[in-house]
């Protein structure tokens, strides 16, 4: 009986474990955004993904910045968009939001 409760035991935190740890991903295979602005304009929406890239010189570390440039009107398909252009994952999680409007729209 213990060994059976030991082994149910072991499989729900195995299983467990599995969900919380993520899927491992090479940096050379992540591209990490650090600012997003996103322009509306009509029915329109520019989107500017800025890549941060660190850089270490001299015990001195310096950043470096590539810019992603979409035009788009559904949102919503924008990750599956990127990832299949640039076969790479987004990483968003820390990245800062800057949100415009057209000043006609607003009026």
């Amino acid at each position: 009986m213990k060994k059976n409760i030991l082994l149910i035991l072991l499989l729900v935190a195995s299983i467990y474990i599995h969900m919380i740890i993520p899927k491992y991903n090479e940096l050379n295979n992540i591209i990490i955004i650090d600012k997003i602005k996103i322009y509306y304009d009509n029915n329109d929406k520019k989107i500017i993904l800025r890549e941060i890239k660190p850089q270490r010189e001299n015990n001195k570390i310096s950043y470096k910045y590539k810019y992603y440039n979409i035009k788009t009107n559904n949102i919503k398909n924008l990750n599956k968009e990127l990832k299949n252009k640039y076969n790479k994952t987004f990483y968003y999680k820390h990245a800062k939001i800057v949100i415009k409007y057209n000043k006609k729209e607003l009026e």
